[in-house]
């Protein structure tokens, strides 16, 4: 949770400590405008140290900066929504060649209206 930083590392141990039991990734979510995720920076990079898979949330109610930050500092492989990434050419063209997966909800933004319907369109 992007509003519970205190919470990270302790998520990351307990990822790191079910793993034999299931558990392969984390997941930062929340309102990317209000919290940033820069605060989650040690969690991420010690997640990925320890080969846990990460997903961030980025780019729904923020800009495509967002989406970088999950990218390069927080490292991530997978993106929640990511919609704002078409405003960005280039960043947009990394994610099709890095093949960087992004996963949506398209009724979730519609109703959050982090989005609205003709954003979708791109």
């Amino acid at each position: 949770m992007r509003h519970k930083p205190e919470w990270s590392l302790e998520v990351v141990d307990l990822a790191h400590r079910f793993r034999d039991d299931g558990v392969v990734g984390i997941d930062l979510a929340g309102d990317e405008a209000k919290f940033p995720g820069l605060e989650h920076a040690d969690a991420f990079e010690k997640a990925r140290c320890l080969g846990i898979f990460r997903t961030v949330h980025a780019g729904e109610s923020s800009g495509p900066d967002s989406v970088r930050e999950a990218l390069n500092i927080l490292h991530a492989q997978r993106l929640g929504h990511a919609y704002r990434s078409t405003l960005d050419t280039d960043l947009f063209r990394h994610l099709i060649q890095e093949d960087i997966h992004l996963e949506a909800c398209v009724t979730s933004s519609l109703h959050t209206k982090a989005v609205e319907l003709h954003d979708l369109s791109r």
